[in-house]
């Protein structure tokens, strides 16, 4: 026979479980492309979108790029998104906070 312990803690991928991120990210990468000059194409925004790993979108959005310049652009991303986050410019998936509050009481 199995007994079930009640669990000591949840874990949860926050970006798309949680929150809904993914125009924060889309935004990120517009302004750290806007500011190398570059544009942002639609293809990589569609990888964005479906959560495509940053390195992954630079290489579909700057294939020419230098490692230096691909470098640029993901800090230049990765600062956009914290100071995003950092004022609170983000929402919670419809349901995530009930159920996260709904777990305290298990």
């Amino acid at each position: 026979m199995i007994t079930l312990r009640k669990p000591e803690g949840v874990l949860f991928d926050l970006d798309g479980v949680l929150v809904d991120s993914a125009g924060l990210h889309l935004d990120a990468y517009r302004r750290a492309f806007a500011d190398a000059g570059r544009p942002f194409p639609e293809d990589a925004a569609e990888e964005v979108i479906g959560g495509a790993p940053r390195g992954q979108v630079i290489q579909t959005a700057a294939p020419d790029a230098s490692e230096a310049e691909a470098e640029m652009l993901s800090q230049g991303k990765a600062r956009h998104l914290s100071e995003r986050l950092a004022g609170g410019e983000v929402a919670a998936q419809p349901g995530a906070l009930e159920f996260v509050r709904g777990l305290r009481g298990k």
